[in-house]
């Protein structure tokens, strides 16, 4: 009996020596092993749901099991990089270039099966550990979780904004965040893609609306947004472009248009004029030459904006209290370009401040291209590239004992790790994102939507 539970002490240990005993060691550069790591890489980027592909660095360890009817078992290690392709973009990571020149690693152990008699392969079990976040390079844009806290709270800001702006009936919430992708500058500059949807709260009846007030309308507009904010090293938002369009085409954020000679806009001008006068240090008094462009926003608080042109006149302060019907403009006279903000409500009128539009133009470097944006790739022409390389590749390489696909040297060593995995080389011409708007140091770009709310 003692013989007996001794053995039955010892028979696990035996069996897992046993199995243990049955995976060989395997080269690392071996075309088997390579493809059982190309299935395991393809499936860990397929569980990925934002940011980029990963690429294979090198495969560290290896080992085989064969099995009868064809089946080999495969137990491999490898480590991985980021690569500059999308994770939807639908390539093959053999195709796409690491990101970043630093190495910076995951590692990856992987229980692959392999069927050559029906050409079949399963990941049974797969454990990867990404690598670490890498430093953010100056004009770098990458892609970043969508579901990040500071993305959610630009989101909502651009919202309010639109909300603002925009002369829809109804307040709009988030919905979703598509992409979120951050560019290091003087500060970063966030680029997003959303959706939003029509709420049950409308703007003639709901003021100052709280998103937890409102809930989606099922039989309301949806719409996609894109916007551009740019945060400062003390974490200032500004919004600087801002882009929505409902599902029938409508503009989101867009304000109201007001005809130059409307009566109400008229009036709101002769106080403007009035009060410019009063408070100006000219000699001569002005008056109003031309409305350039008038929209107004806003329900309640209805607020225009207005681009004009003042003009100086024959009229001078010291003999003239308020402009009359005697003061009229000079042909040679001075004139000023404003852009003013109007609170038709509250009669308050901020001052004349001259529009200065300044463009920058440094010798060899454009702001817009130093925002390096990830290429979408074509597919078919990248496999046919591929294939290309792959073939001439074989005819430089027929003296080699082992043929591996990604590795470029002539003869393979035996054993582990692996030659480092060489990617394709990409077009060097950069892709210019145009909605991203790089700011440097004393300069601004020019802004698409008026700057207000800034928190």
């Amino acid at each position: 009996m003692m013989a007996l539970g001794t053995f039955l002490l010892f028979a696990p240990l035996l069996i897992v020596s046993a199995n243990q005993a049955l995976i060989y060691d395997a080269d690392c550069n071996d075309a088997n092993i390579f493809k059982a790591v190309d299935v395991a890489l393809k499936s860990y980027n397929a569980g990925k749901v934002y940011g980029n592909l990963f690429t294979l660095h090198r495969i560290t360890k290896a080992g085989i099991r064969p099995e009868s009817n064809g089946v080999v078992r495969n137990f491999v290690d490898y480590e991985i990089r980021e690569s500059v392709c999308n994770t939807h973009s639908g390539i093959d990571w053999k195709n796409c270039n690491f990101l970043t020149p630093t190495l910076a690693v995951g590692k990856c152990s992987a229980h692959v099966v392999l069927n050559q008699v029906l050409n079949s392969s399963d990941v049974l079990s797969q454990n990867c550990i990404p690598p670490e976040d890498t430093p953010e390079l100056l004009g770098t844009m990458r892609p970043i979780d969508p579901n990040r806290e500071d993305v959610l709270q630009l989101a909502q800001l651009s919202i309010e904004r639109m909300n603002n702006l925009g002369r829809h009936p109804f307040y709009f919430a988030l919905e979703k965040i598509e992409t979120a992708n951050r560019q290091l500058v003087s500060g970063w500059n966030y680029l997003i893609n959303y959706t939003v949807r029509q709420t049950n709260c409308s703007k003639s009846e709901i003021k100052n609306v709280n998103s937890e007030e409102c809930s989606f309308d099922i039989n309301g507009q949806s719409g996609k947004c894109a916007t551009t904010v740019h945060r400062n090293l003390q974490q200032t938002n500004e919004i600087t472009y801002l882009h929505c369009t409902s599902d029938s085409g409508f503009c989101l954020e867009c304000p109201n248009d007001v005809e130059p000679n409307n009566p109400e806009l008229l009036n709101l001008l002769k106080q403007f004029v009035d009060e410019h006068n009063a408070n100006s240090s000219s000699h001569a008094l002005y008056k109003l030459s031309e409305v350039v462009r008038a929209t107004k926003k806003g329900s309640d608080l209805e607020i225009y904006e207005v681009e004009l042109k003042i003009s100086e006149t024959n009229c001078s302060r010291t003999e003239h209290a308020i402009l009359g019907e005697e003061c009229h403009i000079l042909i040679n006279g001075n004139t000023t370009y404003c852009q003013i903000r109007i609170n038709a409500t509250g009669s308050v009128i901020q001052p004349c401040m001259e529009r200065k539009i300044l463009v920058y133009r440094l010798q060899g470097f454009s702001p817009l291209r130093s925002a390096r944006h990830r290429r979408e790739f074509d597919h078919n022409s990248k496999e046919h590239r591929g294939k290309e390389k792959h073939e001439s590749s074989q005819e430089s390489n027929e003296e080699a004992t082992v043929s591996t696909p990604g590795v470029t040297a002539t003869t393979m060593p035996l054993g582990c790790p692996g030659k480092e995995w060489q990617p394709y080389n990409l077009p060097e011409d950069p892709v210019v994102l145009d909605s991203v708007l790089v700011h440097l140091s004393g300069f601004t770009p020019l802004r698409s939507v008026p700057k207000q709310d800034e928190v």
